[in-house]
């Protein structure tokens, strides 16, 4: 590397919580900002090392209402106890989505795809908008994945012109 000040940090697939060094845990969002520099000279070894803690994950699918096809590249949405943005994540082909490592605690869930109506976890509407945490709670524990976090959307109905008999 040309010698400068950086700033590092891990994004991981394996459930650990990712940390921006030296060691701040990403909780909400993973900000090099939040990090402290790492100094890099010229002829020298520098180490920037990680201890990362293991964290729960959250896992289910996004689907058609009545068929159950699944819904690729639907927006999935995990938030705090607290009501704030931890994860925006798309579904894959087979409508499925599996989150990052989180810190043990509560957690929301929100689902939407263009085209289809957006949901709280439980099957709960979210239209036009919702607080997350009017959802249905969701514990996370460390080193566990609580699976079956599933969504069932609907189609979105969009009018155009006038009703008749309307004004």
């Amino acid at each position: 590397l040309t010698p400068f000040n950086y700033r590092v940090v891990t994004a991981n697939g394996l459930g650990y919580v990712d940390e921006v060094w030296d060691d701040h845990a990403c909780l909400l969002a993973c900000d090099p900002g939040l990090g402290d520099d790492v100094q890099v000279l010229p002829m020298a070894q520098t180490d920037a090392d990680f201890g990362l803690a293991l964290g729960g994950r959250l896992a289910g699918g996004v689907f058609t209402r009545g068929g159950g096809l699944p819904l690729a590249a639907a927006q999935v949405s995990i938030w705090n106890a607290a009501g704030e943005f931890v994860e925006g994540l798309d579904t894959a082909a087979n409508g499925g989505f599996l989150s990052r490592g989180l810190p043990a605690g509560t957690y929301y869930a929100r689902a939407g795809r263009s085209g289809y109506e957006t949901q709280l976890y439980s099957n709960r509407p979210c239209w036009p908008s919702c607080q997350v945490t009017s959802g249905t709670p969701i514990a996370v524990t460390v080193g566990a994945t609580q699976s079956g976090i599933d969504f069932h959307l609907g189609q979105s109905v969009k009018r155009t012109g006038f009703e008749s008999g309307g004004t």
